[in-house]
């Protein structure tokens, strides 16, 4: 009788109960981070057949099968791994991944996976799981990742050792148009006596004697000098240029000029020379014989008018003979013949020996040594200088206007001081235009650097060192422009100097164009003050004849220094992850090292994995086996740091479900209720 329906309606029961245990266990799991929902789908069961199905005949008609059903079974139960929604915590240790791919976390004998992120650190800085399983990945050695997937673990107070710095790269323009700036000193004017020859100008010659004075004054074409003697008088007109023929046109620019003139028109005058202190000298030719020399310019009056005689006193081959001329210092000049700005002689002889002394850089230089003949000139004085001081730039050290004018390199290392020239005392009026006596020496500039840049470096017992480069402008070669690399280093807590840099200068040339042409040195080596190793630094200026690195441009220097490696030791402070899943640990020095990485497993298919407890899976038979790797690689999702991923489940989808399964457990009573009540009526006809 109505016994089928009773056992349908049994498994009917069953089977919904099962659905609405699930349905429960994803409502109690909506706020579980990374739960995944499942889903319960039935199945019919077997069929009793009351007739089989027959083909058609040619007299009949096909029929179909006669069945009546036994009920329901499950089918399956289902989990859903779409991801759930993610959602931010702001806890550093909470890890979401967005995408395929599950956390491997370990009992010690056995992994398991799970979507949930929040990890912790334990007291051994193991980072774990709840309830104490271990987060698995790659750990690394000294910032190299290992390749074993193993328990991860940082050990907390862990310290970074120091690394040397080895190399540091140089960018950024350095001014083409830049000027050396460079010491400038000058001394007072000297002057040499004037010698035959000279052909020095009258104008701004030094007279000493009864004029004593800077003669000045003459006008071109009409200053006048009259020489009378006791036949012949004559008048000379001073030109302010050079004079081709001063006899013929008596006219006169030096007093070689006005000798030769002289000479030449007077009768009475058979000599007219100057002799080695710079005076002029007359010769008379003539018996009773007079001298009287007018100017109209006064001071050359005075100083010509010294050589006048009366008769009696400039008979025939007497001489007369007027103030002493001096020109202000050339090149060209003999040391000998050097005097001072009063026209007083300097002293210097043949066979003296003078001393040129001074600091550069701050740094006493030895002494160059000058000795002197009667031919020894101002030039080879200047030369001596510049060798001296070692001054590269031609032309720095020369005479402007009688007075020595020394012009040093550009740039601190390079200053001039405490400049002492002298005899060692054996010509006093030498030495106190020359020696190192204030007043001496009017700075017309101090030196300072082009540009300058600095960079810290550290040795290998992780000493912080300053070292800086000055950058000064040199003489160009050819159309490339130059510079000059001055190197120092010092320990930057105490300011010491290290014991050496070698090399501690160096050059960058520039081709036309601006672009790196070469660069020297390519690396120095710091012997540092202290424990430390010596430090050997690569400097890279970039690639040479492009504009990637060191340039040449019109424009304000910017050189400087980047990519500078090494580090002094540090603890760890802080331990953060990135979205790879890599764990990098922020050290008190600045330093960011990798530690470890997270690594996610995947499944060939995750629905066979088996639920376990705390939002776990177990591997099955039916899942595959696990393949490990980094996020982001294959099927496996990236990571969202600070972030937790959220059940999926839907409630409204669930709360359908129930509803349903509620109602089918109601239909499913009524089906056993109604058997029932068919049989009691089946009971009641006996």
């Amino acid at each position: 009788m109505a016994v089928r329906a009773l056992y349908s309606g049994v498994s009917g029961l069953r089977n919904f109960q099962t659905q609405i245990d699930v349905i429960g266990n994803n409502i109690a799991n909506s706020q579980t981070p990374g739960f995944k929902s499942s889903r319960v789908t039935f199945m019919s069961m077997l069929y009793q057949t009351m007739s089989a199905a027959s083909a058609p005949t040619a007299e009949y008609g096909g029929t179909n099968p006669k069945q009546i059903g036994l009920g329901s079974m499950i089918g399956s139960i289902d989990q859903n791994f779409e991801t759930g929604n993610l959602l931010s915590t702001g806890r550093k240790y909470d890890v979401a991944i967005q995408g395929g791919g599950f956390f491997v976390v370990s009992s010690g004998s056995q992994n398991f996976y799970t979507r949930c992120g929040a990890f912790n650190f334990d007291s051994n800085g193991n980072m774990v799981y709840d309830g104490g399983y271990k987060v698995q990945g790659l750990n690394a050695t000294d910032g190299v990742l290992g390749s074993v997937v193993e328990d991860i673990q940082v050990p907390l107070g862990i310290s970074l050792p120091a690394a040397a710095t080895t190399s540091v790269s140089l960018v950024g323009n350095l001014n083409s148009s830049s000027q050396q700036v460079g010491t400038q000193l000058q001394s007072e004017t000297f002057y040499s006596a004037e010698q035959a020859g000279n052909d020095t100008a009258v104008e701004g010659m030094l007279a000493t004697g009864s004029a004593n004075s800077i003669i000045s004054g003459l006008v071109n074409g009409s200053s006048t000098v009259i020489v009378s003697t006791l036949n012949d008088t004559n008048t000379y007109t001073y030109s302010s240029t050079a004079v081709t023929n001063p006899a013929a046109s008596l006219t006169f620019n030096s007093l070689d000029d006005l000798a030769a003139a002289i000479v030449a028109n007077n009768s009475d005058i058979s000599a007219a020379t100057i002799n080695s202190d710079g005076a002029l000298r007359f010769t008379s030719a003539t018996a009773g014989n007079t001298l009287t020399i007018t100017s109209s310019v006064s001071s050359l009056q005075a100083a010509l008018a010294s050589a006048n005689k009366t008769a009696g006193t400039f008979d025939a081959g007497a001489t007369a003979i007027t103030d002493e001329f001096s020109h202000r210092a050339t090149a060209s000049d003999a040391l000998v013949n050097l005097r001072n700005s009063s026209g007083v002689d300097l002293g210097i002889l043949n066979g003296d020996s003078i001393s040129i002394g001074g600091s550069v850089g701050g740094t006493a230089i030895t002494p160059n040594t000058l000795a002197v003949d009667g031919t020894t000139t101002l030039n080879d004085f200047t030369t001596a200088i510049q060798l001296a001081y070692g001054i590269t730039t031609a032309g720095s050290v020369a005479l402007n206007d009688g007075r020595l004018q020394i012009n040093a390199d550009g740039g601190t290392n390079y200053a001039l001081s405490n400049i002492d020239i002298t005899t060692a005392g054996t010509r006093p009026q030498f030495d106190s235009i020359f020696g190192n006596s204030a007043g001496n020496y009017a700075t017309l500039q101090n030196a300072s650097d082009n540009h300058s840049r600095s960079f810290t470096a550290y040795d290998s017992d992780g000493t912080a060192h300053t070292v800086t480069i000055k950058f000064n402008v040199r003489e160009a070669t050819g159309n490339q422009s130059r510079y000059v690399m001055d190197i120092s280093s010092l320990i930057t807590a105490t300011g010491q100097p290290d014991v050496m840099v070698t090399p501690s200068s160096g050059s960058i040339v520039c081709n036309p164009d601006g672009s790196l042409a070469s660069f020297d040195p390519p690396s120095i080596t710091i012997q540092p003050s202290g424990v430390g190793n010596p430090m050997v630094i690569a400097l890279n200026p970039g690639t040479f004849g492009t504009h990637l690195g060191l340039v040449m441009f019109e424009g304000d220097s910017t050189a400087g220094f980047r990519d500078s490696n090494g580090y002094a030791s540090g603890d760890l402070q802080d331990v953060t992850i990135a979205s790879d899943g890599s764990l990098y640990g922020n050290f008190t020095n600045g330093q960011v090292q990798i530690l470890a990485r997270l690594q996610l497993a995947s499944f060939d298919n995750p629905e066979g994995l088996e639920s376990v407890q705390n939002s776990m899976f177990r591997q099955t038979d039916n899942s595959g086996t696990a393949n490990f790797d980094s996020a982001g690689v294959g099927q496996r999702g990236i990571l969202v740091i600070r972030t937790l991923e959220s059940s999926n489940v839907d409630l409204a989808t669930e709360f359908v479900s129930l509803i349903t399964a509620q109602r089918g457990f109601q239909t499913n009573s009524r089906v056993i209720k109604t058997a029932d009540e068919v049989l009691r009526e089946l009971v009641n006809l006996v």
